[in-house]
C-alpha cells in the first residue's frame, strides 16, 4: 500500500492549490500560511479564510510569496462519530468504511510529521537538536549575544573594535604601547613644541594657536578686529549699516502716523500709521444703521462725518410708498415735523417690504439703493424652489397658454402678445353672456360658443328640477308620462357619476348586449350559478385534479386523475407513475390474468374445486420452500 499523504507544503503567491490528501470532510483540511492558521468556511472565503472544493484548496486572498510557506495538512475530526448504529438496524458498508477511514487517517496523522506550530512551548531541548546543525542563519541578526556566552570570554580574532565599543575614560596609559604609532599619528610631545625645538611638527596646512593669534590668516579671512571695523564688502551689511538703511525713523522710506499715506511699494509704514489708515478707511466707508420702519429715521444724520456713505436698512415699511418722479416723501419720518426724502426710487415700495438706503450730506435726505423682499416670502420661494424651477423650465408653455387663452368682455382681435389669432384659441366672454368661446375664424368676430353654453346648462338644470318621475316615456312622438313610481329622472341625476361610468364602459355594455341570450340563460339558472360560486374552491380543485388530454400531465400529485384521449384509458397517479384503470372488469372471471393481493388461505377444506377431474390443473412447486 502506498504511503498516505497527510501534509503538503506549497509555495506562496497563489490563491488555489491542488492537493492529493484524502479526507473525510472538507473541514478536516487545515491551512497555515507562514505558520498562521487560517479559518475554514464552507464557501466564499475572505482574507484569513479558505475553503475546500474537491481536490483544490481555495484561499480568500493571495498567499504571500515564499518557499513552502503554505502548509496544507489533514487533521481528522475524531470527536464526531463517522456513523451511528441503532439496535436492530442494518449495518452498511459505507458506514463501516467511514469508521475505518477515520481510525486509519487519525493513526497516520499521529505517526507522520508533527506540525511545528503545534509544538508546546519549551518542549524542544538540546537533546532534540542534532549536533552541528545550528548555523549562522539560524541566529536572528538582532540577537544580542552576551559575552558570558563565549567560552573563554575573549573576542574572536578579526573582530574590529571602534570607538563606540570603548567606554569613555577607560583607556589608560598602560593600554598604549610607547613608540608604536606610525607616521600617521603624532605623540603629545611631538604636537606640543619644546623650548629647545622651537617649532612643532605640523606642516604648513595648519596653524598653531600662537600663529593664529598673530593674525597669520591669509586674505581669504577677516580677523575679529577687521570685522568690527566693518570691512565687509558690498555684499554684506553690519548691524549698524542695516539699521541705518532699513526702517530708519523719519527717513524718506518710512510712513509714520503723522505722514500722508502713500500706497507705493518703496514705503514701509509703522504700526501707528497702519492703525490711522484703518480708521480713515472706516470713516470713509461709514457705518450701518438698522431701522424698524419708514417713520423711525434718526433726527440727526447717522453718518459719522455728517455726509454720505453710511448704510441705512429699513426692516419693513408699514404702508405702500409710491414715488413721484422717483422721489418718496415721508411726513414725520424722523420725528414730528421732520420730513424724510428718499431719492432715486425705481418703483413702488410695497407694504411689508424692506429697503436699503445710503446717507447723503443733506439732513433727512437718503439715496435709494435697493428693495428687500419679505423674509417669509423668500422662505416660501425657497421651500417651493422645485416648483419654481419647474415653472422656469416650462416658462415657454406657461407664456404660450397666456397667449392662447384670454378673459375679457369683448372678443379679442389678437393674442395677448400681439400676434394674430390662431384656430383653437380660447376666449371667455366675461360679460353678462358668461360663455366660453373658441376661435374658428367664423363670420363676425371669428369666435363660436363652446356647447353646451351656460344658457343650455341652465335649461337642462331646469328640466331636471321639474321632471320628477318616469315609468314609460314611450315613443318620441308620445307625451312624457311622469308616472307615479319611484323611477325618477332626479334619481338618474343624483347618480350621474354611475351613468358616466357606464358611458365610459359602453364597449363592455355593447358586448353584453351582443350576448344577451347567454345572459338570459345565466339569469334563468342563477341558482345553479350561485351554487357553483359558493363551491368555487371545490370546482377549482376538481379542475386541477382531473384532466382530459392526449399528453401526459406534468407535475401531478398523488390521487390525480387523467383520461387519455389517445388510449381511452382512465389513469390515476400513485405518487411515482400513472396507472391505468382497466374498464369493464366486473368479476375475477372477466380478468384474463387475475392476481391475488395476499396469500390464498385454504384451511379447513375451503378449496372446493380446482380444474376438471381429468385435468392436471393444480400444481404446487415446493422447490423454494
Amino acid at each position: 500500500m502506498a504511503v498516505q499523504t497527510t501534509e503538503e507544503f506549497k509555495n506562496g503567491g497563489a490563491t488555489t492549490y491542488p492537493i492529493t490528501i484524502e479526507y473525510l470532510q472538507a473541514s478536516d483540511i487545515k491551512v497555515r500560511i507562514g505558520g498562521a492558521l487560517q479559518t475554514y468556511v464552507a464557501s466564499s472565503p475572505s482574507t484569513g479564510e479558505y475553503t475546500v472544493s474537491g481536490t483544490d484548496v481555495i484561499l480568500g486572498a493571495t498567499a504571500g510569496a515564499g518557499s513552502g510557506n503554505v502548509h496544507i495538512y489533514r487533521e481528522t475530526d475524531v470527536n464526531t462519530a463517522a456513523a451511528v448504529f441503532a439496535a436492530g438496524s442494518s449495518i452498511r458498508a459505507a458506514d463501516l468504511n467511514a469508521i475505518h477511514d477515520m481510525g486509519r487517517f487519525a493513526a497516520t496523522e499521529h505517526r507522520n510529521k508533527i506540525i511545528t506550530a503545534n509544538i508546546k512551548a519549551g518542549a524542544v531541548t538540546s537533546t532534540e537538536i542534532a549536533d552541528d546543525t545550528i548555523v549562522n542563519a539560524d541566529i536572528n541578526a538582532s540577537a544580542a549575544i552576551d559575552n558570558s556566552k563565549i567560552a573563554d570570554g575573549l573576542l574572536k580574532s578579526g573582530i574590529t573594535v571602534n570607538s563606540d565599543n570603548i567606554v569613555n575614560n577607560s583607556i589608560v596609559s598602560g593600554d598604549i604601547q610607547t613608540g608604536t604609532l606610525d607616521n600617521r599619528y603624532y605623540t603629545e610631545t611631538e604636537l606640543n613644541p619644546s623650548a629647545s625645538a622651537g617649532a612643532n611638527v605640523l606642516d604648513a596646512r595648519y596653524y598653531t594657536e600662537t600663529e593664529l593669534n598673530a593674525g597669520q590668516l591669509d586674505s581669504r579671512y577677516y580677523t575679529e578686529t577687521e570685522l568690527n571695523a566693518g570691512q565687509l564688502d558690498n555684499r554684506y551689511y553690519t548691524e549698524t549699516e542695516a539699521e541705518g538703511l532699513f526702517l530708519r525713523q523719519d527717513s524718506s522710506e518710512t510712513i509714520a502716523s503723522g505722514t500722508a499715506w502713500s500706497s507705493v511699494d518703496s514705503k514701509v509704514a509703522t504700526t501707528a500709521a497702519i492703525d490711522a489708515r484703518i480708521i480713515d478707511l472706516l470713516d470713509d466707508v461709514g457705518g450701518f444703521v438698522p431701522l424698524a420702519n419708514e417713520t423711525s429715521f434718526p433726527a440727526a444724520n447717522p453718518d459719522v462725518n455728517n455726509g454720505n456713505g453710511t448704510v441705512v436698512s429699513v426692516k419693513a415699511v408699514s404702508t405702500t410708498l409710491t414715488p413721484s418722479s422717483g422721489t418718496v416723501t415721508i411726513a414725520n419720518g424722523a420725528g414730528t415735523g421732520n420730513t424724510v426724502t428718499i431719492t432715486g426710487v425705481t418703483g413702488v415700495i410695497p407694504s411689508g417690504f424692506g429697503m436699503i438706503l445710503e446717507t447723503t450730506s443733506t439732513l433727512h435726505t437718503y439715496a435709494f439703493h435697493r428693495l428687500q423682499a419679505k423674509a417669509t416670502e423668500v422662505n416660501t420661494v425657497a421651500s417651493n424652489i422645485t416648483n419654481v424651477i419647474n415653472c422656469g423650465q416650462n416658462l415657454a408653455d406657461i407664456e404660450n397658454f397666456a397667449d392662447l387663452y384670454q378673459i375679457s368682455t369683448s372678443a379679442p382681435t389678437t393674442r395677448a402678445d400681439g400676434t394674430a389669432l390662431t384656430i383653437g384659441d380660447l376666449w371667455f366672454d366675461s360679460s353678462s353672456n358668461q360663455v366660453m368661446m373658441v376661435y374658428d375664424n367664423s363670420a363676425g368676430d371669428g369666435f363660436s360658443p363652446i356647447t353646451p353654453n351656460a344658457a343650455t346648462i341652465t335649461a337642462i338644470n331646469s328640466v331636471s328640477g321639474h321632471v320628477t318621475y318616469q315609468e314609460d316615456l314611450g315613443l318620441i312622438t308620445n307625451a312624457i308620462n311622469t308616472g307615479s313610481g319611484n323611477n325618477s329622472i332626479n334619481t338618474v341625476g343624483a347618480a350621474i357619476a354611475a351613468v358616466n361610468t357606464t358611458a365610459g364602459s359602453i364597449a363592455n355594455v355593447n358586448t353584453v348586449a351582443g350576448s344577451i341570450a347567454n345572459v338570459n340563460t345565466t339569469a334563468t339558472n342563477i341558482t345553479n350559478v350561485n351554487n357553483v360560486g359558493g363551491s368555487i374552491a371545490a370546482v377549482n380543485r376538481y379542475a386541477n385534479e382531473y384532466v382530459i388530454q392526449s399528453s401526459t400531465p406534468s407535475g401531478p400529485s398523488s390521487g390525480d386523475l387523467w383520461y387519455s384521449t389517445t388510449t381511452n384509458v382512465l389513469n390515476f397517479y400513485n405518487g411515482t407513475s400513472w396507472v391505468g384503470i382497466s374498464p369493464g372488469i366486473t368479476s375475477v372471471l372477466a380478468d384474463p390474468n387475475p392476481a391475488l393481493f395476499n396469500h390464498l388461505d385454504c384451511n379447513d377444506k375451503n378449496l372446493t374445486e380446482v380444474g376438471t377431474v381429468s385435468g392436471n390443473n393444480l400444481q404446487i412447486d415446493f422447490g423454494t420452500l
